[in-house]
């Protein structure tokens, strides 16, 4: 029981979790793909602004361009004899006198000066200010004459300050993006095609890359035109198709190297998934067993407790069912002895089926394989059940298709037919229709009775065992809720399946499908 609660724990776990990586690897790259393509475009329509515009089409000349004419210099204004320039004034200097216009030596600074004229001390003595009042650089304070001492004419007024300029503020540097959509055209490879609605070519470029021949961008024109689509992928190219008036262009991108790195990713991707799928089974391999064990004991025990209670009430039903026959026979038939005798042989069958399942749980249920036709089989049990449905006025109606076979127990299947006749007859509100049919590989029997509506959550619990309806439970119908429970074990035990159905509203149908083999 252990190793089955483990097998089953692992497979749903394991199902689980590839179901969710499958969709998390397909989503993520999905996004991935819609981001490279998106990239694409906004390259393409970059590149669309500038080259397509900016060069001449094969066939076209290109446009004169008219030299502007230079602007002739305008004749500045000569002065007319009415108008004299005022002289600017200046203040009066007395000239130095003839004898000491220029120094006594000749300049040191003079390389043909001969030797001993030109001292340098002789120059620099002689440039020194004389008189009592020595210049103050900066002060702003008249002082005496360089030339000996004599006192000059009022200083001079200070020029007016001119303004200096404006400094002219630096251009600011373009944003990234710009900068990188003038780069566009120099790291992008692409190809431009553009051509008239009758196929005739008008304009190609090729300057941009040279893994591309002319015959091959021309070849991937026309597959491109031919999906009618305005974007996709042509191999590792990106083509977006742009329509004006009377012609078509496109432009082609190499995206080779994007498409490479979404593939590395998607290979890796896949591969780390089957990394944590390989690590999540070892880990339900070591720990499973802990986890599933007290479950597992907890429904061998309950086994355990309904084959050990089985057993021990067999005795004395058989000890109570033989003492009432007794009585009997000795007293006569009585109200109380029948009661005695009816409940006792409800508790006998209660038992016997609470055997038979826990029987078939642990796989001790003994059954015998043999190909048989199972049409006879089921038109013996259905006249046996004639005679019950009659009693109570009920429509029995059969279609059974002739010679069909199956393999497996005969007991087993015949207890399977009885079943689902006895649970249609207790429940039915007017008729029963019963059919068999085969296939290529599968058998397929079918019981179908009227009765109370029922709702799709009660379907799903027909084979709970102990499970009855409200409206059965109220009837006088007997039974324990065991009758489906043990069909279901037959049928699984046949490697086969049963289901619920309501087909139409006051409508119970039970389906089992058997392999043939």
């Amino acid at each position: 029981m252990i190793q089955k609660l483990r097998i089953r724990l692992i497979a749903m776990a394991m199902a689980a979790q590839l179901i969710l990586l499958i969709v998390i690897v397909a989503f993520s790259n999905y996004l991935s793909y819609m981001k490279l393509a998106d990239s694409a475009d906004f390259v393409i329509d970059e590149l669309m602004k500038e080259p397509y515009d900016s060069e001449p089409r094969d066939g076209q000349p290109e446009p004169e361009t008219t030299p502007s004419p230079s602007p002739s210099p305008s004749p500045s204004p000569e002065p007319t004899a009415t108008e004299e320039p005022e002289p600017s004034p200046s203040p009066a200097v007395s000239d130095p006198p003839a004898d000491e216009a220029a120094p006594p030596f000749a300049d040191p600074r003079d390389p043909w000066a001969p030797d001993g004229e030109n001292s340098y001390d002789q120059w620099a003595d002689w440039m020194r200010p004389k008189g009592p009042h020595p210049p103050q650089w900066g002060s702003g304070t008249p002082y005496d004459d360089v030339w000996g001492g004599r006192e000059t004419a009022e200083p001079s007024p200070s020029p007016t300050p001119t303004p200096e300029p404006t400094p002219t503020p630096e251009p600011t540097p373009e944003p990234w993006t710009q900068r990188r959509t003038e780069e566009l055209p120099f790291s992008s490879r692409y190809f431009i095609v553009s051509q008239d609605t009758e196929g005739e070519l008008l304009y190609r470029n090729m300057d941009h890359i040279i893994s591309i021949s002319e015959d091959e961008a021309m070849q991937m024109t026309g597959v491109a035109l031919s999906t009618s689509e305005e974007k996709g992928f042509c191999g590792n190219f990106r083509y977006r198709t742009y329509f004006e008036e009377g012609q078509i262009t496109l432009l082609f991108l190499d995206c080779s190297q994007d498409l490479e790195t979404f593939r590395n990713t998607l290979i890796a991707n896949c591969g780390l998934s089957l990394l944590g799928l390989g690590c999540t089974f070892l880990l339900l391999m070591l720990f499973s067993g802990k986890i599933v064990r007290p479950v597992a004991e907890s429904y061998d025990k309950q086994k355990q407790f309904i084959s050990a209670a089985g057993h021990e009430l067999r005795t004395p039903l058989t000890i109570i069912g033989a003492d009432t026959e007794v009585l009997t026979m000795e007293l006569g038939e009585n109200e109380w002895l029948s009661d005695i005798s009816h409940q006792t042989s409800r508790m006998t069958e209660l038992t016997n089926s609470l055997l038979q399942l826990s029987r078939m749980d642990e796989g001790r249920q003994p059954m015998t394989m043999l190909e048989f036709p199972l049409s006879d089989l089921v038109e013996e049990t259905l006249h046996s059940f004639d005679l019950l449905a009659k009693k109570q006025e009920l429509r029995l109606t059969a279609d059974i298709a002739p010679m069909v076979s199956v393999r497996g127990d005969i007991a087993s299947l015949r207890q399977l037919v009885s079943i689902l006749l006895d649970n249609a007859i207790k429940y039915s509100l007017g008729t029963i229709d019963v059919s068999l049919r085969q296939t290529e590989n599968t058998v397929c029997l079918e019981v179908s009775n009227s009765a109370h509506p029922v709702t799709p959550e009660q379907l799903s619990q027909f084979f709970d065992r102990f499970y009855r309806t409200e409206a059965s439970r109220n009837s006088e119908t007997g039974g324990y809720g065991l009758g489906l429970s043990i069909a279901q074990s037959i049928v699984q035990a046949h490697r086969g399946k049963i289901t619920a159905s309501s087909p139409e509203e006051g409508i119970v149908r039970l389906t089992v499908v058997l392999p043939k083999y």
